[in-house]
């Protein structure tokens, strides 16, 4: 599968931090840069580029069904992750976590 890791594209108004929140909230969003200076959205895991198609199909597909509930992992959940991370892992060790942030 090729990517494009040349097209430009705006993450502007999209809730990306590292554009929307410049100078807003200190210690967690960059500080906006000095008068005579442009934005270099660089963040920690920032992607710039879009995502694989393959991860959009699978997003919207899943947000057809009408329930966001708590699911308890399938197979393929644990086999992805094996996969994503190329060595073996065995799944009674993983597990599905429900986070928040803030």
């Amino acid at each position: 599968m090729k990517y494009d890791f040349t097209s430009i594209m705006s993450r502007s108004g999209h809730d990306a931090i590292a554009i929307d929140e410049i100078g807003k909230n200190p210690g967690f969003a960059p500080e906006a840069p000095e008068e005579g200076y442009d934005v270099i959205p660089m963040w920690v895991a920032d992607m710039n580029f879009s995502t694989v198609p393959t991860v959009q199909e699978a997003i919207i597909e899943r947000a057809k069904h009408p329930a966001f509930g708590y699911f308890s992992p399938r197979d393929e959940y644990f086999d992805s992750i094996i996969r994503w991370q190329v060595c073996l892992i065995y799944p009674a060790v993983l597990f599905y976590s429900v986070s928040r942030c803030r």
